[in-house]
């Protein structure tokens, strides 16, 4: 299952100034209203994220915090698209054992529960079910 989220919030590998690919991911609180320090509400503020040299101190973009967010959660839609479709396959595998067990006799149907069962297993132990 998916374990580490991979997020492109921005195409710049490398500093427009100075060439360097030190660069480094900063937040900051932006008051975009007329409303002065000490009697800010939650409204009047927003959250960017942007992108500097680590080497010029340049800044190479900004990406609003809900643009950020809307990039997790289609990380997240995706991750979970990519989740479905393995357990899907692993499914189909699992059902298909089961057929095989039904004209098998003896020791094929002994290898048949002993890999369906193994197999089974394995997907609790994947699913933290187990």
């Amino acid at each position: 299952m998916a374990s580490q989220m991979i997020i492109k919030a921005s195409k710049i590998t490398a500093c427009k100034e100075c060439g360097s690919t030190a660069l480094t991911w900063q937040t900051s609180i932006i008051n975009r209203s007329d409303v002065q320090q000490g009697r800010l509400n939650t409204r009047d503020v927003e959250c960017v994220f942007f992108l500097g040299c680590d080497d010029c101190s340049e800044t190479l973009t900004m990406v609003s915090a809900d643009k950020v967010a809307g990039l997790m959660n289609a990380q997240v839609g995706q991750d979970l698209a990519s989740d479905c479709e393995a357990l899907r396959s692993q499914l189909f595998e699992l059902v298909t054992l089961g057929f095989n067990m039904v004209g098998a006799s003896g020791a094929k149907r002994k290898q048949h529960t002993d890999t369906l069962t193994a197999r089974l297993n394995d997907l609790q132990v994947q699913l933290g079910t187990a």
